[in-house]
């Protein structure tokens, strides 16, 4: 196995006459030592005095984790009340605490690994014999070596790398094979959590934890690390006919890894529109980055995802695309939807004097969901004090999101689209947003195209920080629709297609963004005949069809805002936009029409013309219309109009 997890499920250990509240995997080691059933005695029950109120259970939490290694393991390396203990006979390589550190400053407080020369007996030997100096000291500084050279080369070159310590803690001493403890940052430190939320950052560094392990278990054992591969690129899905589909992708290369190159790749499908990641099934195999699905049913919706592998392992999954090919006599209503929502990022923040944090307006996008999350921010004033654990000072948050997902980019909404499309008589085809940039689909083909924008908006690195001739590595990223895309767009409408887009920021990726140029309102205003309003579109998410379009026969219905409404992400804001007005003293200026309000004001939340092109704009993501028959009805009348 690459990876085991333990725990799941919710709590069930009674400590002070009741459970905790919360899931599995948010408790202590503590709790689930005692749930598996590991002597307590050996691993966390070892005689250490009260030290406050939440002791024993903090203390007896931090000294069973080494010791449920040695548990793991068994004698001669068992738990250092007996080694003896015959144990699991689990071959453990190596023990690994991951931590954060404390500490604030100008800048990046940056990394520290700490190993220990001593064990619990004052020996300076494992079991075997081999040294501790040597292995933990290896492996702690390989470690963060690679973990401060992909932060320097990804990121920003201004990354801190501390220093690499002797030092006497129960994770770092009990271990009885090689062992270190990081910080990996500092949690109480702006800058450095400006990184720490980011989910790529948080991707890339346990990647690079990842590797560290790997390339220090190679060594000890005499042969060549082999790294896991990236999750494939540029995936597009096409018809070939009633009962087949083409499947095409690109590798990803890992630029700092040569070896993390593929030998091959698994095809997952998943039939029907049920949009669970885990109804994938099990895959097949194939060398080539194409494949070809055959019998399929068409008038059935399927999904694929790629993954990659080597020696080393099976990469991420990559995005999630569907298909249906359909019956030769439906071809003339032949849809391509886009997915181009590949954001990733941390919640917005403020600087300003006296006033610092992050404010949450827009609470980021998580990998699958944010998991750790304890609430929003309240404390913002960096001179703030730490007084005790529940009064920390500057960065203080709340608590009503401890037990609680909020969820993110699972890359697999394209299937709410086709489920929907599918529902009003229409076959699909499906591609990333990278395929279609680079030519490898052609929009012309297609008399429809679905543009799933979902929360995609421009995403800029951390600011103001670094240190002189040390410029960050990271890149504007996620533009709702870079320029190439507006070309694209603008040559598709010019010979008669119709577009859908769809999206929470377009409009304010746009036209109210630092970031905007006069193209992008140019854009905006003269091809897709639409005035961005604000991002503020309303707050309860409620909408209902405008009265005075043909759009009136829709039910009203609810956009998702909350913590696992209808099991997708919440849009916290969505954007208000309305039909572009001529010009001053030009005549017969055909624009668009307000065809979705939103409720609470009024607003305008959806706009849609039939000339002088034909496009349908919404301000908030289609895939989070709340429930699949609103779906349904919604695009039913989208691709009626379309359609005319």
């Amino acid at each position: 196995a690459d990876c085991v997890k333990f725990g799941g499920g919710m709590g069930d250990i009674i400590r002070g006459g009741k459970t905790s509240g919360y899931p599995r995997y948010c408790e202590g080691s503590r709790y689930w030592l005692q749930y598996a059933g590991a002597k307590p005695e050996l691993v966390y029950k070892l005689g250490f005095r009260s030290r406050g109120p939440e002791d024993p259970d903090y203390t007896e939490d931090y000294v069973c984790r080494a010791e449920y290694a040695n548990y793991l393991k068994g004698a001669p390396y068992g738990p250092n009340k007996d080694r003896n203990f015959p144990g699991l006979k689990i071959p453990v390589d190596l023990y690994f605490s991951f931590h954060t550190d404390a500490g604030i400053k100008d800048g990046i407080v940056g990394t520290l690994t700490v190993y220990r020369v001593r064990d619990d007996d004052n020996l300076t030997t494992f079991p075997n014999g081999e040294d501790r100096l040597e292995n933990n000291r290896m492996f702690a500084d390989m470690l963060q070596s690679e973990i401060v050279n992909t932060a320097r080369a990804k990121y920003t070159g201004s990354w801190t790398r501390r220093q690499l310590r002797d030092m006497d803690f129960s994770e770092d001493r009990r271990g009885n094979m090689p062992s270190c403890l990081l910080e990996l940052l500092a949690h109480q430190n702006f800058h450095d959590m400006q990184y720490g939320l980011d989910p790529r950052f948080r991707f890339d560094i346990s990647r690079a934890i990842y590797k560290a392990m790997l390339k220090f278990i190679a060594f000890k054992n005499g042969y060549e690390p082999v790294v896991q591969p990236l999750a494939p690129t540029h995936f597009r899905i096409t018809r070939q006919s009633e009962t087949s589909a083409l499947l095409e992708w690109k590798a990803q290369p890992d630029l700092l890894e040569p070896s993390a190159m593929p030998e091959g790749y698994i095809v997952y499908k998943r039939t029907g529109e049920d949009e669970s990641l885990s109804d994938f099934d099990e895959g097949v195999l194939t060398r080539e980055p194409r494949f070809i699905a055959e019998k399929l049913d068409p008038d059935t919706v399927y999904s694929f995802r790629i993954a990659a592998y080597n020696a080393g392992g099976k990469s991420f999954p990559s995005e999630a695309l569907c298909v249906k090919t359909g019956r030769g006599a439906s071809e003339k209503k032949r849809c391509l939807i886009i997915n181009a929502f590949d954001r990733l990022a941390p919640p917005s923040y403020i600087i300003k004097e006296g006033h610092s944090g992050f404010d949450r307006i827009d609470k980021g996008v998580g990998y699958m969901a944010n998991y750790g999350l304890t609430g929003d921010m309240w404390d913002y004033d960096p001179k703030s004090k730490f007084r005790t654990n529940d009064a920390p000072g500057h960065g203080a948050s709340s608590g009503d999101l401890e037990t609680k997902l909020e969820l993110g980019n699972t890359f697999d909404f394209s299937i709410r689209h086709g489920a929907a499309l599918a529902k009003a008589g229409w076959g699909f085809d499906c591609a990333s947003d990278e395929a279609v940039r680079e030519g490898l689909v052609d929009l012309k083909t297609y008399p429809l195209v679905d543009w799933l924008l979902g929360e995609e908006r421009t995403t800029e690195p951390p600011k103001g920080f670094n240190e002189e001739g040390a410029p960050d590595k990271m890149k504007t990223d996620f533009k709702a629709l870079e320029q190439g895309d507006q070309e694209l767009i603008s040559e598709y409408l010019k010979q008669g297609g119709a577009i859908f887009l769809s999206g929470a920021y377009m409009a304010t990726d746009l036209a109210g963004a630092d970031t905007a140029t006069a193209q992008d309102k140019k854009f905006l205003e003269e091809t897709l005949k639409i005035y961005w309003t604000t991002n503020h579109g309303c707050k309860t998410n409620d909408v209902l069809p405008a009265p005075e379009s043909s759009f009136n026969v829709l039910p009203e219905f609810h956009i998702s805002s909350g913590i696992g409404e209808d099991g997708i992400y919440g849009v916290e804001l969505p954007d208000s936009i309305k039909p572009a007005v001529a010009p001053k003293g030009v005549k017969d200026f055909e624009t668009s029409e307000t065809i979705l309000r939103y409720r609470e004001n009024g607003w305008s939340a959806a706009t849609a013309m039939q000339k002088p092109r034909k496009v349908v704009v919404f301000g908030f993501p289609f895939e989070c219309v709340v429930g699949a028959e609103n779906r349904a009805k919604v695009m039913q009348a989208v691709t009626e109009y379309l359609a005319k």
